[in-house]
């Protein structure tokens, strides 16, 4: 007989929200973003989700936004940097796009 609860390991409503937020990165964001990501797929999903970061962080749009994408060798895995005048506070956003929800999308240091 097999369990019709999930394992501990994944996460209760992961699909769910996998699928939203690609859908949300696929309409609202990466048509500002295609020549960053340059047609590929998984690169447009984490820098989708850096620039719902950046997004939330300034209150702007993804055409405001795109300007504190990095994207490139060299950068120590750092997708996003923004500086808050107002909180002097120097935001460094590392994102990854996982398909199935298990693993932690964006993370964001602050410093100040």
């Amino acid at each position: 007989m097999t369990s019709s609860h999930p394992s501990n390991s994944e996460p209760k409503y992961g699909n769910i929200a996998v699928s939203r937020v690609k859908n949300y990165i696929n309409t609202n964001i990466k048509p500002e973003i295609t020549e960053i990501c340059k047609n590929d797929e998984q690169k447009a999903l984490s820098i989708g989700l850096t620039a719902i970061c950046l997004q939330e962080m300034t209150g702007r749009d993804v055409s405001f936004c795109k300007k504190y994408i990095i994207d490139g060798g060299k950068d120590n895995g750092i997708d996003g940097i923004y500086y808050n005048k107002s909180e002097n506070k120097l935001n460094f956003i590392q994102s990854k796009w996982s398909n199935n929800g298990k693993k932690l999308l964006v993370q964001v240091i602050y410093q100040n």
